[in-house]
């Protein structure tokens, strides 16, 4: 739910970005993580992808606060990580630009999220000594 609030937020905002990644959302099969395929492209995935140049490239799929373009972490608000999302190794996709350019990436990789262990996972019962 947290993408689709965002989604709806930069709409307001007068985002054309928004209106895709609302249309994606809703075209997709939204499941808990624990049931998503480790392949499967979601936020918080690195993913290695090659352009329609055939340039590689290695990224971490993020929320727009997490943006660093020096660490290569892509906005899931952003052309690439809209088109991103939901893929699978092996997968082509194709997007015009807002240029009306053809792109499109083919994914090589795909590594999931890594999951920051919570205080509660982290608990002890025994007493440390």
């Amino acid at each position: 739910m947290r993408l689709s609030t965002l989604a709806q937020s930069a709409r307001e905002r007068g985002l054309k970005i928004a209106t895709l990644l609302i249309e994606e959302l809703e075209r997709a099969w939204i499941s808990p993580d624990e049931e998503v395929k480790p392949e499967t492209v979601r936020v918080g995935s690195t993913v290695t992808f090659v352009t329609l140049s055939g340039e590689s490239k290695t990224v971490r799929l993020v929320y727009p606060g997490e943006t660093d373009v020096a660490a290569s972490q892509v906005s899931v608000l952003s052309n690439v990580g809209v088109a991103l999302l939901g893929l699978s190794k092996g997968d082509t996709v194709h997007w015009l630009t807002w240029e009306h350019r053809e792109n499109s990436l083919t994914l090589v990789d795909v590594m999931p999220p890594v999951r920051v262990p919570t205080l509660a996972s982290d608990r002890v019962d025994e007493p440390l000594s």
